[in-house]
């Protein structure tokens, strides 16, 4: 009896320390894992704060994707539905009218394979407005529809698009060409580096010379650039 009784004792004392080093040693994993996991915590919360902010403003990211819907096309009007999720209603049904115009379907077969380029972008976040000097190349043919005859073309566009918030997306809601103007030295040393716009008048006819009909061309291939920030306004 009294050697059952010591052998129940025993038993006893080797399950209780057992179930203490089980105890002990779940505690301490249970801190390290928890440790392992914070900075992986820390990286999320940041990651999400940063996507969160850039959601809220006006970004040169955002921009360049309007501009590469805008300007590349195969022909007059075939980039209608690419560019229509960047724009308001309003501005939508305006370049659906502007690129069914006659002045613009003149030429229409005559300016194909136009691609979008590189642009340097100015945000101006407080107004909700870009300026951008953008580049893009196509080919000009004299023969209907047949880019083999033609010569490409690289040509330049300085434009300010204005934005507008909906449901928490920027949207296009003007296009508008601007006129760079040109200081002397000078005038650079006493005024900002930011350039000074001027902005050209009659809508529908400065946008036909913005998207359509490039005033001045020299034959020239480019390399496919990325957007550069060089400032805001």
């Amino acid at each position: 009896m009294y050697d059952d009784n010591k052998v129940k004792l025993v038993r006893k004392a080797i399950t209780a320390i057992i179930g203490s080093i089980c105890l002990i040693v779940g505690i301490a994993f249970g801190m390290w894992m928890g440790g392992s996991n914070m900075p992986r915590q820390q990286a999320t919360t940041v990651e999400e704060v940063s996507k969160t902010a850039e959601s809220k403003s006006l970004t040169a990211e955002k921009v360049k994707e309007f501009l590469l819907a805008y300007y590349t096309k195969k022909d007059v009007g075939e980039n209608q539905e690419r560019y229509k999720e960047f724009m308001t209603e309003q501005l939508y049904a305006q370049q659906v009218k502007l690129d069914e115009s006659p002045v613009t379907q003149a030429y229409k077969g005559y300016v194909l394979n136009q691609v979008y380029d590189k642009a340097t972008i100015y945000i101006d976040e407080e107004n909700h407005s870009a300026v951008v000097e953008v580049t893009y190349t196509n080919i000009q043919t004299t023969k209907r529809n047949n880019p083999e005859a033609g010569v490409k073309m690289s040509e330049k566009a300085t434009i300010k698009l204005s934005y507008i918030k909906d449901k928490g997306q920027y949207l296009v809601n003007q296009i508008e060409p601007i006129l760079l103007k040109k200081t002397t030295n000078n005038e650079k040393n006493t005024q900002s580096k930011t350039p000074e716009v001027n902005t050209e008048t009659t809508e529908q006819t400065t946008k036909v010379e913005t998207t359509q009909q490039p005033t001045t061309a020299t034959p020239e291939t480019t390399e496919v650039g990325t957007v550069k920030v060089r400032g805001t306004l």
